[in-house]
Parts: structure tokens; C-alpha cells; sequence
């Protein structure tokens, strides 16, 4: 996605629809188009998956546009670059 609307800055949320998790990585679609190698901090709130929140750190490795946008305008692959091992198990079972 393109112009001013667009734009997120430093420290700016959005919201994603995750596809698929594996140990090291995730798939997830969104409305925007993020370059690749940046840096995400990912919270899942407590209640969704477990009943603590879910913190994870992940970095972009590749961005393609969707055909449909059901669920995001783009498909986006995630390396996990932190987060429990225990909580990532979780997501995982959750997901897939």
C-alpha cells in the first residue's frame, strides 16, 4: 500500500491475520507493505492463545501482494528472532 495513508512510523500498531506458524517462522497478511529485514515486536493478548500475552520479535525476510484481499493486501514471511520456545509451541498447536 502507497501513500501518506499508508505510512507507519517507529512504534505504530497494526493488525495482522496470521496464517502459519512453525518453529521459526510465521506467515501473516496485512495492508501494508513492509520492507524486508525490518525489525517486528509481536503481541498476542492474553485470552487468545494462552492466558498470559505473547511477546515475540520477528524479522521480515519477504513481502508478496495477495490476489485476494480477504484477509490483507499482502502476505508477509516472518523469521521469529525471539520469543519462548514454550509460547511459540503454543502458537503452533493454535494455528495450524
Amino acid at each position: 500500500m502507497y501513500g501518506e495513508k499508508a505510512k507507519l512510523n517507529v512504534g505504530d500498531s497494526f493488525r495482522a491475520t496470521t496464517i502459519n506458524v512453525s518453529e521459526t517462522g510465521m506467515l501473516v497478511n496485512c495492508d501494508f507493505i513492509l520492507p524486508e529485514r525490518t525489525i517486528l515486536k509481536i503481541e498476542i493478548p492474553g485470552g487468545e492463545v494462552k492466558e498470559e500475552k505473547i511477546i515475540l520479535k520477528a524479522s521480515i525476510i519477504r513481502t508478496k501482494r495477495n490476489a485476494y484481499k480477504i484477509f490483507g493486501r499482502y502476505a508477509v514471511g516472518l523469521h521469529i528472532t525471539e520469543g519462548k520456545k514454550e509460547d511459540i509451541k503454543k502458537l503452533i498447536e493454535h494455528f495450524n
